[in-house]
């Protein structure tokens, strides 16, 4: 009995970035060095309202599209276009790769995701790198500075209120290959070392990686979930250079509510960035993540601890010139329960509510612990 063939899947290069000149310049070298491949360019204008497509080759522009979407959003966008864009034309067969220009402040996360997620995409598709195109002239403060997506022109939603360093560093944390179109000072050099994957390629240099490279790297899409993840309990490389620090903060207690609420501004704003996961006492089986970037700061709840040991840790990354690097260990330390508070009420409370309501949601009583919280004593 004849074996029936299967074509070999299409490699794709996958190209983010907040700044567009510097995705358009990476995009072009890639065109330029791939003849055979094809380029899929994805544009949101949030004012205008749409989604345009752009496909290319070298012979030029192919086709170009409005597209009307359910829901202006980068999620619709990748599953109502962007993915069957590029199942299309994979089908075809006509170019040896295909590059994606991902909208401007698109995550490579959701793409990959739902292709190893998919045995259909996966037959036809296969993801060899996720560059993060990076402007190297601004890139400290891109990353540190307060500075929100609609600033720079860079939103990808209506009303996006999304900072640009938060956006920037999800980016380049999850990325095989980092590219400064135009290098980088040795801060900026170093932020990156201390932000990309552990094995990513770092490139600052006049001359970057060769497409061949790139087309060979081969995106490990759980390698780059697990480095990105909410809760991280790997220890991190330390750092090399000294124009930037790192605080690497852990404890197997849970943050106060009151005292973490009173903190909690302090902590996360700065100069600097943060991720991890904390848990609080009035809320025990919830994993809360932290991720925040030049003053913007986003919490909320993502998963269960279920049969995991809970833990609260906060990497933050920053310039020496934040002032605040002295005071944040301490603030820290501040927020977690005292030995007398869990001699007396231990580290599982039980209460109606504790003030993050509009961030973490109620407080759910049937997951709540038999554990009693007891503010003053008993009488």
């Amino acid at each position: 009995m004849a074996r029936q063939f299967r074509p070999t899947p299409i490699p794709l290069i996958v190209v983010t970035g907040v700044h567009a000149p510097s995705m358009a310049a990476v995009t072009v070298g890639l065109q330029w060095d791939l003849p055979r491949a094809v380029v899929v360019r994805h544009h949101i204008d949030p004012a205008a309202v749409t989604l345009t497509r752009t496909v290319s080759d070298a012979g030029g522009v192919i086709e170009e599209e409005v597209v009307d979407l359910d829901h202006l959003c980068v999620g619709c966008a990748l599953r109502e276009d962007i993915l069957p864009t590029i199942e299309r034309l994979a089908a075809q067969r006509r170019w040896e790769s295909i590059i994606v220009h991902l909208p401007l402040s698109a995550e490579a996360r959701h793409l990959c995701r739902m292709i190893a997620d998919s045995r259909r995409l996966r037959r036809a598709v296969k993801v060899a790198t996720v560059i993060a195109a990076l402007r190297g002239s601004s890139l400290t403060e891109d990353l540190l500075g307060g500075a929100g997506l609609t600033d720079i022109g860079a939103e990808s939603v209506p009303d996006d209120d999304r900072g640009v360093g938060e956006v920037l560093a999800g980016q380049l944390e999850y990325a095989d290959a980092l590219i400064c179109v135009d290098g980088a000072d040795q801060t900026a050099s170093e932020l990156l070392a201390a932000l990309a994957r552990p094995g990513a390629g770092i490139h600052t240099g006049l001359f970057g990686p060769s497409a061949a490279e790139l087309l060979t790297t081969g995106h490990d899409t759980a390698r780059s979930e697990a480095w990105t993840a909410t809760v991280r309990r790997e220890p991190l490389a330390p750092l090399t250079g000294r124009q930037v620090w790192q605080l690497d903060l852990v404890s197997e207690r849970p943050f106060h509510p009151e005292r973490f609420m009173a903190e909690i501004e302090a902590m996360g704003s700065g100069r600097h960035r943060s991720r991890g996961c904390f848990w609080l006492a009035s809320r025990p089986h919830e994993v809360c993540a932290w991720e925040g970037s030049g003053g913007h700061l986003t919490i909320g709840v993502v998963d269960c601890w279920d049969d995991e040991s809970p833990f609260t840790r906060l990497v933050i990354t920053g310039d020496w010139s934040s002032e605040q690097v002295n005071q944040l260990a301490v603030r820290f330390h501040r927020c977690l329960l005292t030995d007398a508070e869990l001699a007396e009420s231990g580290a599982r409370w039980r209460v109606d509510e504790d003030g993050f309501e509009p961030w973490l949601g109620p407080i759910a009583a049937a997951s709540l612990p038999l554990m009693l919280r007891t503010d003053t004593p008993s009488p």
